[in-house]
């Protein structure tokens, strides 16, 4: 056992949103609201002691000045892009999303 620091927290609170939001998709398939009910109660209640989420507009600037600040210019430099702003996004947005928006900005260069 150890001690969480914050960092570690909201990389954890996050992991139990991305869990939750897997099987609500999946209990949705499978006409199950009932445990889907569960489920987003659940999300509500983790999300209570997560910071507020960022906007598609507060992404998008983050993800153009990581790409900037690491010259990136290709796929290849995609880790480096997201070592800079997984820090920024951690417990704020869904990092699924924000690799995909990573990808297509670098798609386009």
């Amino acid at each position: 056992r150890i001690t969480l620091d914050d960092a570690q927290v909201l990389s954890v609170l996050d992991k139990m949103v991305k869990q939750r939001r897997e099987s609500l998709k999946q209990y949705r398939e499978a006409s199950r609201d009932d445990l889907a009910d569960i489920e987003e109660f659940e999300i509500q209640e983790i999300q209570k002691y997560l910071p507020a989420a960022l906007s598609d507009h507060e992404i998008d600037t983050i993800i153009g000045t990581a790409v900037n600040q690491t010259h990136a210019s290709s796929m290849r430099d995609m880790g480096k892009v997201m070592a800079v702003i997984k820090p920024k996004m951690q417990g704020r947005a869904d990092m699924s999303i924000v690799s995909a928006k990573v990808k297509a900005s670098l798609e386009k260069n």
